[in-house]
């Protein structure tokens, strides 16, 4: 047999309210010809999207050619090194010795571009190319040239560059203007020599 217990004076709010809303989510409906009558609960669906998620795969194929990986690399600099303070220091100043010639290691720069002008022209970063004497690109196919700095507005952190080569896949600058918050955006680079990652 069943025991029913009165509930704890403390309980018995939360229990009227518990009550209210599960009467309140079954409903009562009431006919104009008679007593209330249950309701069915009502279903809502769930929407489901009519679009899936949008495909780059053919993008990719399109335009993932025209992204370059370019590498630069500054030979490094001899930089005196500082005089020091004691005997070795005042034993250069005294006989007037150079002071010893420390050589900086060669600063390396990488990261991507793309192919703006299917005669060669490559645009990138400012702070990619640095002030590298070497600059390389490789393209997706292996290819790898020796680039020309066009220029570089640091401001800005653009550089444009020129390899030799003719008919070289490229991608279309778009208008940011035409852009709206909340549309797809895919990047497509090469960092550390990752193609098209």
């Amino acid at each position: 047999m069943l025991e029913v217990r009165p509930l704890p004076a403390r309980l018995r709010p939360l229990a009227v309210v518990t009550l209210v809303l599960l009467a309140g989510l079954t409903g009562c409906q009431r006919s104009s010809d008679g007593p209330a009558a249950a309701a069915t609960p009502a279903v809502v669906p769930v929407a489901t999207p009519s679009v899936g998620l949008p495909d780059f795969a053919s993008l990719v194929t399109r335009v993932g050619p025209a992204v370059v990986n370019i590498t630069s690399v500054t030979p490094g600099t001899a930089v005196a090194g500082p005089v020091e303070e004691g005997p070795f220091g005042d034993f250069f100043k005294r006989f007037g010795m150079p002071r010893p010639q420390f050589e900086t290691p060669p600063q390396r720069g990488e990261g991507s571009g793309f192919i703006v002008d299917a005669n060669g022209i490559i645009l990138t970063n400012a702070h990619v190319v640095g002030s590298g004497s070497e600059v390389t690109v490789r393209l997706t196919d292996r290819r790898e040239f020796t680039a020309k700095v066009v220029g570089i507005d640091k401001r800005t952190d653009v550089a444009v560059l020129r390899i030799a080569a003719k008919g070289l896949p490229t991608v279309k600058l778009g208008n940011p203007d035409a852009l709206l918050p909340g549309q797809w955006v895919l990047a497509i680079g090469s960092p550390f020599g990752f193609d098209n990652s």
